[in-house]
């Protein structure tokens, strides 16, 4: 069976497993840092480490326990190894999977509220680029990439590594690049790439296209952009192949031309003339 045979099963399949993969990624790697964070800090301030264990498994044990307390609502935490008094890290964690949930919340309400369940029809993938490109999206994203860095601050002050700058840079040596990348994921979610083409509206939203699976289920949306965006500049170049097979109904050619219109039409003559000729000598170059 095609996606295109299927109205809504494309469109959840496609939202949990690709639209919300980077809240995912996002926590998976916020969960991994702060776990060795706690568990770096609570074996710098252990004064004397059971005996019964070697340094290696002691050291297992400690991120074991910690990878639960992050998980364990209680205030006081008792592991194998690990005792916490107070036991800040799973506030910390709850926070972080608290913002990922409205991340993913407010994607499901524009994307699938709005657009439907149909991954192959254009008022999903519409609905999906109006959602990327909203302010709250993007607050939500700045927000993570804010509150990994307070949580490392607040870790850091809670273990009062503040006044022990060997430790900081310690810690800093081994964890500085994860860090930065998860970081930099957080912030980058704010930036996404939306198309040139005029998609806000009814015609460009009641069309349907071919998709197969590898792409609905693996590849992210801005794929399916550039390569309708190619199939559009040639269709204006007057070869109407590439766009007509991915159209649901090849009669809709016409009426995707006359919708879809890049912001360089409303500029001076030529300009979009340019612009295909650019792309076409890119492909053959």
């Amino acid at each position: 069976m095609r996606p295109i045979d299927h109205k809504i099963l494309t469109g959840v399949l496609r939202f949990v497993l690709v639209e919300s993969l980077p809240f995912y990624i996002f926590y998976a790697g916020f969960t991994d840092m702060l776990t060795n964070l706690w568990s770096f800090c609570y074996l710098w301030h252990l004064k004397s480490p059971a005996e019964q264990y070697s340094p290696g498994k002691f050291n297992y044990k400690v991120i074991n326990d910690m990878w639960t307390a992050i998980f364990v609502p209680a205030w006081h935490f008792t592991g194998e190894v690990v005792v916490l008094h107070k036991n800040v890290a799973f506030v910390i964690n709850y926070g972080c999977l608290l913002i990922c949930a409205i991340g993913v919340g407010y994607q499901a309400h524009v994307t699938l509220g709005r657009g439907g369940s149909d991954a192959c029809s254009g008022r999903y993938m519409a609905s999906k680029w109006t959602a990327d490109e909203s302010p709250v999206y993007k607050a939500l994203a700045t927000t993570m990439g804010v509150y990994l860095l307070i949580a490392i601050i607040l870790t850091l002050i809670g273990f009062g590594v503040e006044t022990k700058v060997e430790e900081l840079m310690d810690f800093l040596f081994y964890k500085i690049s994860p860090v930065i990348l998860i970081t930099a994921n957080a912030f980058a979610l704010a930036h996404h790439h939306v198309p040139d083409f005029d998609y806000d509206n009814e015609e460009f939203r009641s069309l349907r296209f071919h998709r197969d699976w590898v792409d609905l289920l693996l590849q992210p949306s801005y794929v399916f952009m550039a390569k309708f965006e190619s199939a559009l500049l040639h269709a204006r170049g007057g070869n109407k192949r590439q766009l007509m097979e991915m159209l649901e109904f090849e009669d809709d050619v016409d009426m995707v031309l006359k919708c879809c219109t890049f912001e360089e039409d409303d500029e001076e003559p030529g300009t979009m003339e340019v612009k295909i000729k650019d792309h076409v000598m890119e492909l053959l170059g």
